[in-house]
């Protein structure tokens, strides 16, 4: 998963959203498939950024009802109600 994430990371820096969007899927996908498990480790953290990034990439595509979802499962589903940029994406 995390080879994914900084995968994902790379492609957003290449502003190449839409790439980035599907390894972030990738990445998420593995983590639903193996049931969320948000208590374990770092994953949490990481499952944070993972969906705070895949909502930039929206953004950056002017995808503002799928950024709104990820920043809504940002603070409520992975429960970081303080998550600034999460906060933030989702108010715009």
């Amino acid at each position: 998963m995390h080879e994914l994430i900084l995968e994902g990371n790379a492609q957003f820096n290449l502003k190449a959203y839409l790439h980035a969007i599907k390894i972030f899927s990738q990445a998420i996908a593995l983590f639903q498939k193996a049931g969320s498990p948000v208590d374990k480790g770092n994953i949490r953290t990481r499952m944070v950024l993972t969906y705070t990034n895949r909502a930039t990439s929206f953004h950056m595509l002017n995808k503002q009802v799928k950024c709104a979802a990820d920043c809504t499962f940002v603070i409520n589903g992975l429960g970081d109600d303080r998550n600034e940029r999460a906060l933030y994406r989702r108010a715009n």
